[in-house]
């Protein structure tokens, strides 16, 4: 995980003032904090996990921290995972099964499964894996240290009024973190397993149409 100081010293370096003059130690706590809600907001880097404790009849329960998105779901007491679908989706299946959830969603701070619970499963518990944000320069990988460093010196540059400095700083972060986005954040909805709980892929006639 990244340390502050090697944060502060790489953007020191970067603007040229390795004792403190005009750049505080003062602004550069205040920019670390600002560079980990920025890349932690934009990269998913920052995981945390969240339990949520199932209710006979309940399909939705409300999300305690404001996660920016659930990456995965699991029993808490086995490894069976659930596979991720959209809140819409659901009113597009043929045949609605019993039992005990297989599917979930997350919509408005909201955490959904499918099926409903029945009595059976009620108290039992679906660990969450989140992306989150965080304020602290430590809760990030040591993989975005540059990122951290330019995003810094960027702050810095702002301050000094070099605005054009600074817009090539804060480009060049922007291209580093869209790659870093590229390769670790993806969209997916997971397919449906072969059971009777089935999605329609297109609208078709009745088996009995004459």
């Amino acid at each position: 995980m990244l340390i502050a100081a090697d944060i502060t010293t790489g953007a020191r370096i970067l603007l040229n003032e390795l004792v403190e003059a005009f750049w505080y130690s003062a602004d550069f706590d205040e920019w670390n904090r600002q560079a980990a809600l920025d890349i932690s907001a934009k990269t998913y880097c920052y995981e945390v996990k969240e339990s949520v404790t199932l209710i006979s009849g309940q399909q939705e329960y409300a999300i305690v921290t404001d996660h920016l998105k659930i990456l995965g779901a699991k029993y808490a007491d086995e490894p069976k995972g659930l596979y991720r679908f959209t809140p819409w989706m659901e009113g597009l299946q043929e045949v609605s099964i019993p039992g005990k959830p297989k599917y979930f969603y997350d919509f408005a701070r909201m955490f959904g499964v499918v099926p409903i619970p029945s009595a059976a499963e009620d108290g039992g518990v679906i660990t969450l894996f989140c992306a989150s944000t965080t304020n602290t320069i430590a809760n990030i990988p040591n993989a975005y240290r540059t990122c951290a460093v330019l995003f810094v010196t960027g702050m810095g540059l702002l301050k000094e009024r070099q605005y054009a400095k600074a817009g090539s700083m804060f480009q060049i972060y922007a291209e580093m973190i869209n790659l870093a986005r590229t390769d670790n954040v993806s969209v997916k909805v997971s397919p449906p397993p072969l059971d009777s709980y089935v999605l329609k892929a297109t609208a078709g006639a009745p088996t009995n149409a004459s």
